[in-house]
Order: C-alpha cells, then structure tokens, then sequence
C-alpha cells in the first residue's frame, strides 16, 4: 500500500499541470471571447463615429449657410439690374425681320415709244438704284387708259405711282388716285403734260424724273372735276365712277378751243407744240358764237354770247402760254375765262392779252373764280379735258377737290 503511494506521488507531481489545463483553457477562452467582442465595439463604435462625424459635419455646415442667410438678410436687386437683365435677354431674342422695301407702280402709255424692253430695264434699274423693290409695270390700252391700272396700284399698297405718257393718261391715273394717300410721280413722255409745266417738272432727262419721283416731296394740288350732260338727279360731286364724270388737272373747255383740238393733228401736236393749233384756230375763230348761262357757287346766273368758256385749275398751257395768270393749282378755286371776240381785231386784243398776261377784262374777256361753275347751253358745244375732246355737251358742272392728289416734285410746293 505503502509502495503504491509512493509511486504515486510522482504522479501527483505529474498530473498538477495536467489538472490545471481545464482553468487555463477556460481562461484563454474568455479572454479570446472578450478580446473578440472588444474589438467588435471598438470596430462598431468606430463606424457609428464616423457616420456620427460625417453627418455632424453636414449638419454644422447647413447650420452654418442657414445661419449666415439669417445674419445677412437679402437684398432686393436694383432697377438698374432688372433693365440690364431685360436688355440682355432682348439682345438674346431673334431679331425682326427688316421691313418690306419700298415698291413703285409704273403706269406706261406705250404709244410712240421705241425700244419698250429697254425702257422698262432702265426703270427697274432706277428702282434698284435708290434700294427700292422691283417696279409693278402696268400698260395702257385704248380701252383701259389709266384708272383702272392706278386702282390696281392702290390695291397692291405701292408706295408711289409714276405715270409715263400725256395729259389724258396722266388725267386718267389722278381720276383714279384723287383723294387716296399715294403720290403720283410725272416722267417725260412726248411732248409733256400740263401739269409737269405747271409744277416745273418739265424734264427731259428720265433718270432726273425718277430720282424726284422715287425720292421728292411730296405737293398736293387741287383737282378739278367735271361732269357732261349731268343727269337731272345725278350729284355733281357723287358717283364717281360715272362715264360721264371726268377729273381734269388744268384745264376744261367748250367751244372754239374744243373745236380746234378736235382739227388738230395729235402727231403734230407732239412734234411742234403750240404752232400746230394755228391751221385750225384761222379757220374757227370766225365761227358763230352761242349762248350760254353761267352760275358761280349755285349763285345768280349770269347770260352770255361766246366763242369759248374756259375753265381752268391751273392757268399755263403748252409753248409757255399763261391763260389765267392768276389761277393757282392750290388754291381751293377754279378759273373761269369767257372770250367773245366779234372780229379778227377783237380776236388780237384776246392775244395781247394773253401774250402779256394781263388779268384785265374788257367785252371780249372776262374772268371770273368759283369753287363750283355750272353752264348751260342753248346748242350743243364740243368739249375738252385737260386736251381731250370728250364729246359734245349742252351742260356742264364743274367743281374742284382742293388738294386731292399729291405729286412728287423738288420742293415739295407748287409754283406760283
């Protein structure tokens, strides 16, 4: 027994260590368990500080902005700013498109005229010349001389209308223009016309005639009106369109002077100019004379026995001739001239008369003014317009349209 314990002492020593191991191993694991779950908290505490911290920091910094736009209280912008703004955002806007060019009508009485096709290059190249569009070139026929081509224009909104040819065209484009807002424009044609005299645009140089028409200013003139055989219930100053309602620039008549416009020789008339007349005014002035009645602005009436009654808006005629040395284009009045000669002398009193301009009147001339003339004769009398024989009449009413057309000329002012 003795023996036995003994040996087993050593073994005591031995197995110490071995039962210890339980307590060591015990201990390794909670430490191991302890450092695990340490290192857990340090690494979870790590995290939650740094998302702690970055949202810290947007928190001070919104904080912060908010804080400084409370401190600092917003002004509001100036006037000054909110004009630069508009001006810039303007300046950022497309641009209108730049207006229309201007644009002419060019009415053409193609009688007499050569080389057509060229003439109407060097109108369109006038046009161009001042920046203008492409002219509306419109020509004349027998049946169509004016009017209906310048009511075509207004139509069309041109800004001017030019007008080459004579008188009757020029008459036939104002009858259709009078009281509307566009000029006309005169351009050499033959032997002129009344009015290109009366206003010194008696030019023969066609680049000059456009330049004023395209670029002048602007004049208004009176227009005269006359109405043929008016009927018993037609207004003299209605019914425009009438046939037998014409507008004249210069001059109207009845008698002796129809009469020799009549004889006359339209090519020679054109060619020569005044002398052209004389053939026929040998062989009329010795005709009978007539009677006729006459009333000014619906006043009394007054009887007559005449050769010719003349009734004029403007005085001065063809070859320099001044008939009415007082009639003005724009005076609002119409110019009355009865001649009565009984003999050749008395026929060269008239002419002294006229080659002096005197206004005096005397038993062969008398002058009278009116806004309105109404003449009424016993036997019908050939007729003129402006030139143009219009056929027989025994009554006339005449009446003016103070400045009721506006032609283009230099100085924007009629003559006197």
């Amino acid at each position: 027994m003795t023996a036995t314990a003994s040996a087993l002492e050593p073994g005591a020593g031995a197995a110490g260590p071995a039962g210890t191991l339980p307590f060591v191993d015990q201990a390794v694991t909670w430490a191991s368990i302890g450092l695990a779950i340490a290192l857990a908290i340090t690494g979870l505490w790590l995290l939650v500080s740094a998302r702690l911290g970055r949202l810290g920091r947007r928190v001070t910094g919104w904080s912060a902005g908010r804080s400084s736009q409370e401190s600092t209280p917003t002004r509001r912008p100036s006037r000054q700013r909110f004009r630069r703004e508009r001006s810039a955002t303007a300046g950022e806007e497309e641009l209108p498109p730049p207006p229309p060019k201007k644009r002419a009508a060019i009415i053409v009485n193609p009688v007499g005229l050569e080389a057509v096709g060229a003439l109407y290059n060097r109108l369109a190249r006038a046009c161009l010349k001042h920046d203008w569009d492409e002219p509306l070139i419109l020509q004349t026929t027998t049946s169509r001389p004016g009017e209906s081509h310048a009511r075509r224009a207004a139509d069309e909104e041109v800004d001017v209308v030019l007008v080459l040819g004579g008188d009757a065209t020029l008459r036939s484009v104002a009858q259709g223009l009078a009281g509307t807002a566009i000029p006309v424009g005169i351009l050499p044609s033959g032997g002129g016309t009344g009015l290109a005299r009366t206003l010194g645009l008696d030019t023969d140089d066609l680049e000059t005639a456009m330049d004023i028409a395209l670029t002048g200013q602007n004049t208004h003139v009176d227009v005269g009106w006359v109405v043929v055989n008016p009927q018993a219930d037609q207004h003299p100053e209605g019914q425009r369109e009438a046939e037998n309602r014409h507008a004249f620039l210069i001059m109207a008549g009845l008698g002796v002077d129809a009469t020799v416009l009549d004889g006359t020789d339209p090519e020679l008339r054109t060619t020569v100019g005044w002398t052209a007349y004389v053939p026929a005014g040998v062989k009329s002035m010795l005709g009978d004379r007539f009677r006729a009645r006459i009333s000014l602005d619906g006043g009394p009436i007054t009887q007559i026995r005449a050769r010719t009654i003349m009734i004029g808006n403007g005085g001065r005629l063809a070859g320099g001739v001044t008939l009415m040395p007082d009639a003005q284009i724009d005076d609002g009045l119409l110019d009355v001239l009865t001649v009565s000669p009984r003999s050749i002398a008395g026929w060269a009193g008239v002419a002294a008369k006229v080659i002096t301009k005197s206004d005096r009147t005397n038993s062969r001339m008398d002058r009278f003014t009116a806004a309105a003339v109404t003449i009424t004769m016993d036997e019908p009398q050939p007729v003129h317009i402006d030139g143009e024989v219009a056929g027989s009449a025994t009554s006339l009413h005449l009446h003016v349209q103070p400045r009721g057309l506006i032609v283009r000329t230099r100085t924007g002012s009629a003559p006197n």
